[in-house]
């Protein structure tokens, strides 16, 4: 058992026999875990009991406790129902973090309108619109409505677009679009288009092509070809998406299936969402139990995972029937009494659609859990590489971005077990460095980081400097002025061999440059991480000039003042006449010098 302080003691032995939600905290007590429990004396003791499980995050979660704080509830119910709220309020570091639903796209076609759209939306409102979806990946529903609005040249244009256009725009000329903006087409031609893109979501893609072939034979018996070939071309475009389009619920009736295996104390969690018939996309994440049974944390999931959903199934089908699925069934429907119905079937076609996302989230869990193990062997390596105090599970890194000075920003990306954590990238404009000083630029942001890490008890194991031996003393300094032993720091930096380019690495009191593996998946993370400092901060850099240069893009280059931008504005006439000029055109301008014409086609290269 963890030695605990006194006061951590006294109060678990005055945690009562009810109902309701415990919250952990650390030593700044700010909350790290959050959870329900029917006998919370049962539930919080068993964390400290627990000998076995061995897990980095586990151990890290028990050492960091020290206070714990509780709220007693009526029921089970009311406790599921707080600890979802608190979750959502104060999202504690060891929670469960859901994949955002906001990344989840619908397709909307609001068919009350006379020439009705494809609409991608976030959100499905209770209206007379069809809704299909929702899709997880952008990039798959995009491809699919581009592919529709060609193949029935619907219109991409906004409804103000639509009702003020007084010609067709370029989509007609090209055949893309069939020009509804200036009666080009009937309305009701144009809806039966819009019925067909309906088929096609629904699935009914076979049924549609065996229409359209009365149709294309129809036109031919009439003898017209040009019709005939027209309908000939969207049904072979068709038939390649029938392979996959595969009907496996025919009830048509809109469900979540969730199923999960549990591998080393993780839960590995499959969905599939099935709309009309078919599996429009599908979810799989992996979540630590913390020493919760595997029906626990899984209700626990699915409660915070609907909360915050904006799309309700009919049916949720999953593989547990026990008190616990019956409180989330009436948790999930008091705002919507019994229109929503979680089943744990035993046979039959929702028996069959379990056992495939079963099998789904074994192979899922067998395939991240290699993966992991990989990135664990890299993580240790790293570490030993270095010479560091803690394994980098969570490192960021950091970067600087101007143009002699001007617009002088810093990116900050974090990685966790090697991958993007993107909700923890930082944008910086620099405010105590008004020159090119990476290196006083640098100790600034670390700086920054430093005091709202302390703050927010959210320091990483591991600082990444982009740069060499300089940058990386400047960005220690901030380290030691604020007496930071426990953080790691090293710096990465481009050299040339006979090889060609290759990074090296440098750490504090070694003034020889290490080098990782070639081709090893360390150095590539390590790699990665710089990489992806290097665009965050090169993105934001342009943003900012992009701004300044929609309000003067002479504006703010180095010794370009009022006069020497009218003498520019003058001589060429306007901007793009400026940004085609080359040196020796500036230079012939009045008053500008080599250097700032240099400066001003640099400037101007966006």
């Amino acid at each position: 058992m963890p030695e605990k302080n006194t006061a951590l003691q006294k109060k678990l032995e005055n945690l009562p026999d009810k109902s309701g939600v415990y919250i952990f905290k650390n030593n700044k007590n700010k909350i790290i875990y959050i959870g329900k429990a029917k006998v919370l004396k049962n539930r919080v003791k068993s964390y400290f009991n627990q000998t076995e499980d061995n897990r980095i995050f586990y151990k890290k979660l028990i050492s960091n406790i020290e206070n714990i704080d509780w709220l007693i509830t009526n029921s089970e119910k009311e406790a599921l129902i707080l600890e979802n709220s608190l979750i959502k309020q104060f999202k504690p570091k060891y929670n469960i973090d859901l994949k955002d639903d906001s990344n989840f796209y619908s397709v909307k076609i609001d068919t009350t309108k006379e020439f009705p759209r494809l609409e991608l939306v976030r959100v499905q409102k209770n209206d007379s619109s069809h809704y299909f979806g929702p899709y997880s990946s952008a990039a798959s529903v995009k491809q699919t409505v581009g592919f529709l609005n060609k193949l029935f040249q619907l219109r991409t244009c906004s409804d103000y677009e639509l009702s003020s256009r007084t010609r067709p725009c370029i989509l007609y000329q090209i055949g893309k679009c069939s020009a509804p903006c200036v009666q080009k087409i009937k309305p009701k031609d144009y809806n039966e288009q819009i019925k067909r893109t309906i088929q096609i979501l629904k699935g009914k893609t076979k049924i549609l092509i065996s229409e359209l072939e009365e149709e294309m034979h129809k036109f031919s018996d009439d003898m017209k070809y040009e019709k005939a070939g027209e309908i000939r071309d969207r049904i072979r475009a068709l038939r390649k998406t029938v392979e996959n389009q595969i009907i496996v619920d025919s009830s048509f009736i809109d469900k979540d299936v969730f199923a999960y295996v549990i591998k080393n104390n993780d839960i590995y969690i499959q969905g599939l969402f099935i709309r009309d018939g078919i599996i429009r996309t599908y979810f799989h994440q992996t979540y630590p139990t913390f020493n919760r049974s595997e029906a626990d944390v899984f209700l626990s999931f699915l409660n915070l995972f609907y909360s915050t959903a904006k799309f309700l199934p009919k049916e949720i089908i999953i593989p547990l029937e026990n008190e616990g699925t019956q409180l989330l069934n009436e948790v999930l429907n008091i705002d919507s009494p019994n229109k929503l119905k979680i089943i744990s079937p035993i046979k039959g076609q929702k028996k069959k659609l379990l056992d495939l996302c079963f099998e789904n989230a074994k192979q899922n869990a067998d395939t991240k859990q290699a993966k992991e193990l990989e990135y664990d062997i890299a993580m240790e390596k790293i570490k030993d590489a270095f010479s560091l105090k803690n394994i980098p599970l969570n490192m960021e890194c950091y970067d600087i971005s101007n143009i002699q000075g001007q617009d002088n920003v810093a990116s900050g990306v974090a990685f966790q077990k090697g991958r993007p954590n993107k909700k923890m990238y930082r944008k910086y404009k620099i405010k105590t460095v008004d020159q090119a000083d990476d290196f006083a630029s640098l100790n600034e942001v670390i700086n920054r980081r430093i005091k709202k890490g302390i703050t927010e008890d959210n320091l990483p194991d591991l600082f990444v400097i982009d740069g060499g031996k300089a940058q990386l003393s400047s960005s220690y300094q901030a380290l030691l002025d604020h007496q930071i032993i426990d953080v790691d720091i090293v710096s990465i930096a481009k050299a040339r061999n006979e090889k060609g380019t290759v990074d090296r690495f440098f750490i504090i009191g070694n003034n020889e440059p290490i080098f990782l593996k070639e081709n090893s998946l360390e150095l590539k993370i390590l790699m990665n991480i710089r990489d992806e400092s290097h665009r965050f901060a090169i993105t934001f850099h342009r943003k900012l000039r992009g701004k300044k240069f929609k309000e003067d893009p002479l504006h703010g280059i180095s010794g370009i003042g009022p006069i020497k931008r009218r003498a520019l504005l003058k001589h060429f006439g306007n901007i793009g006449a400026i940004r085609q000029a080359n040196l020796s055109e500036l230079m012939g301008v009045n008053g500008i010098n080599e250097n700032q014409a240099k400066l001003i086609i640099e400037s101007l290269k966006l």
